[in-house]
């Protein structure tokens, strides 16, 4: 799974971004990756460019991904007052419906801004039956390896033009991800004695549109084969 569409930009110009999301699509696609994508769509309404970013959201449908709704303005459930979070979701929802209805779909899976799912069950559980009602299903995630915080090192690194500490900061990265992965893996067998269907949360940012070929080849190493979002939340483990 890949949050933040269209992209992460930190600053870059739309050129650099439909460059480095098409870089980061085609690596998915390469080894044939069934990815769920979350829009944030507030990020789409750039003046005068919003027509290349919808174009962004439309590559990642043609290259077999799924778009889901991770909000309008990423607020987070646990300051956001319920009926604000609602608004969010509903705002969040009107282009990507849009381009998954003129395919056929709709769409199906949400994924809470900063995993935040609320401070009281109650708050959790009546934001969870709007989203039921909307028909949504709730996207969790089972490894998470801070790609963020390398990304934010690596765009103040790039804007320094500083490729050999680029260099280092993507070796530092890849060694970190092997350790989240082994981390998650050894927790699997902990809670359940066996290794379950684990879900990649990644970011669309600069640093993911080089890193992804050797992120999955290093999955597909370990054993890993890549499957979609519903066959591996289908696993017993996550009920």
């Amino acid at each position: 799974t890949v949050d933040d569409l269209p992209f992460v930009a930190h600053g870059l110009p739309l050129a650099a971004v439909r460059t480095l999301s098409h870089d980061l699509v085609a690596a998915l696609a390469a080894r044939k990756v069934p990815a769920v994508a979350f829009v944030n769509e507030d990020r789409l309404f750039v003046p005068g460019e919003v027509d290349a970013r919808i174009a962004i959201l439309t590559e990642w449908l043609d290259a077999g991904m799924e778009l889901g709704n991770h909000t309008w303005g990423h607020p987070g459930l646990t300051k956001t007052p319920l009926a604000e979070m609602e608004d969010a979701v509903v705002r969040g929802e009107t282009v990507t419906r849009w381009l998954l209805e003129r395919r056929g779909a709709r769409p199906r899976w949400f994924r809470h801004p900063f995993a935040q799912t609320g401070t009281s069950q109650g708050t959790r559980d009546a934001f969870e039956a709007f989203l039921a009602a909307r028909g949504y299903a709730v996207a969790p995630f089972t490894i998470e390896h801070e790609d963020w915080v390398f990304a934010s090192a690596d765009a103040k690194l790039a804007a320094d033009g500083d490729a050999e500490g680029q260099a280092r900061l993507l070796e530092a990265y890849l060694a970190n991800f092997d350790a989240r992965v082994a981390f998650y893996e050894e927790r699997s067998r902990a809670l359940f004695g066996r290794e379950i269907p684990q879900v990649l949360l990644s970011h669309a940012n600069a640093l993911n549109a080089r890193a992804m070929p050797l992120l999955l080849e290093r999955l597909e190493k370990k054993g890993y084969s890549f499957v979609t979002l519903e066959q591996a939340l289908a696993d017993p483990a996550w009920k």
